[in-house]
């Protein structure tokens, strides 16, 4: 017998309970069945209301396997093909951070923070995006960087 959508939701919740090892580093194993299942569950059901939820669950799993550029895929995915929600400026700002940290892209990574500042002035992930664009840390190396936080704690 089939899995009803709810159960088939359910098990990939369980599957991203069990992400994080004892260590708490990334069971890839898990992530790539997490990245598996959530997006053929998302793809199989887009208008259902646990989509975005299944998207989400995607991009971990995405992320877990180092699949970076499908991360920011199914970030962007969900960003724009789904209803807003409390959710979205985390979602910009985790494409933002990945982006920067993962691929290297200082530029692209400083236009979708500038987009959740725009989208989201008040969210107070946009108010630490904009005060990190104001100290340019993005055009820092990171010689630059260590010595600005060295000089911060001096103070």
């Amino acid at each position: 017998m089939a899995l009803s959508l709810e159960d088939q939701f359910s098990a990939l919740v369980e599957l991203d309970s069990k992400l994080l090892t004892a260590d708490l580093s990334i069971d890839t194993k898990v992530a790539k069945q997490l990245y598996d299942a959530a997006n053929l569950f998302a793809s199989e059901n887009p208008l259902h209301e646990n989509a975005p939820d299944a998207l989400e669950l995607a991009a971990k799993g995405a992320e877990g396997i180092e699949k970076y550029d499908e991360a920011i895929t199914i970030l962007h995915k969900i960003i724009t093909d789904y209803p807003e929600t409390e959710k979205t400026p985390m979602f910009m700002y985790r494409k933002a951070i990945i982006l920067e940290e993962k691929l290297g892209k200082p530029d692209n990574a400083k236009a979708a923070y500038q987009a959740l500042i725009e989208r989201f002035p008040d969210n107070f992930l946009s108010i630490s995006a904009q005060e990190y664009l104001d100290m340019d840390f993005l055009n820092m190396s990171d010689k630059d960087l260590i010595e600005f936080l060295e000089s911060q704690n001096q103070e």
